[in-house]
């Protein structure tokens, strides 16, 4: 199936036990810098699960981003603070798996009412 435009990423990280706040708190200045400098970047939101039965501290993490183009996602691929998270991620071992990204475009449904 040929990739329709825009598109969507859906990124799921899974903590090393118990690290997980300290992945959000390493993926906070990307998120900043994406929001400030990355205009291809139509949406881009970090998810947890959520319950009485979840275990917040080791909890997987779950990125939603909606892409304009390839271009804009390789442009953020490239960038600086991207590739800082991917060294810290390793370095300071916080991830118990590499990242599971999924490239998605809608097949069924409706997007987000306003």
């Amino acid at each position: 199936m040929a990739l329709k435009e825009p598109f969507y990423i859906v990124a799921n990280l899974t903590p090393v036990p118990g690290k997980s706040q300290e992945v959000i708190a390493a993926i906070q200045p990307l998120t900043e810098y994406v929001q400030a400098n990355e205009p291809g970047c139509l949406h881009y939101e970090m998810f947890q699960p959520a319950g009485p039965d979840v275990d917040a501290a080791s909890a997987p993490v779950v990125f939603i981003e909606l892409w304009k183009d390839m271009e804009a996602l390789e442009i953020h691929r490239n960038s600086e603070p991207y590739k800082a998270l991917m060294v810290r991620a390793s370095t300071e071992g916080l991830l118990a798996a590499p990242p599971d990204v999924k490239v998605l475009q809608p097949v069924g449904g409706f997007p987000l009412r306003k």
